[in-house]
């Protein structure tokens, strides 16, 4: 799942409380987020525990839907259970086969981001031009 929280409803000591409004599918978690905008518009990668699914973009569309129809317990899922992607929402995400086995990511400057990749048994620390 993502939360999305209103910081200005955060007060001292009281608990605070979000919204989701997207789920990755069954089973499936985001190992690290990054945020970031390009172009005024803002967008989330989201590293998926799940090697089928991998590294995906989400749009900010998605991210900032809040109706009662589409949020919590009602969220889309982007994937089923068998890592197929879920039609009616694939026009706001895509997957993103140039950040393949990441595990975390940073910020590196306007246009990178700085990624801790797996691939064929070995780590590596590169720097990834921003979709």
């Amino acid at each position: 799942h993502v939360a999305r929280f209103n910081i200005s409803d955060a007060k001292d000591g009281e608990k605070l409380r979000g919204i989701t409004p997207l789920d990755f599918g069954p089973g499936k978690q985001a190992r690290d987020l990054l945020y970031y905008e390009k172009a005024g518009k803002p967008f989330l990668i989201a590293c998926i525990d799940s090697e089928a699914v991998g590294v995906v973009r989400i749009k900010s569309e998605l991210l900032m839907e809040s109706g009662a129809d589409n949020v919590n317990e009602k969220a889309p899922q982007l994937y089923d259970w068998d890592d197929k992607i879920n039609k009616d929402y694939e026009d706001k995400f895509e997957k993103l086969d140039a950040f393949s086995g990441a595990l975390k990511l940073a910020r590196f400057d306007e246009g990178h981001a700085l990624a801790v990749r797996s691939v064929g048994g070995k780590v590596f620390l590169e720097s990834l031009e921003l979709p």
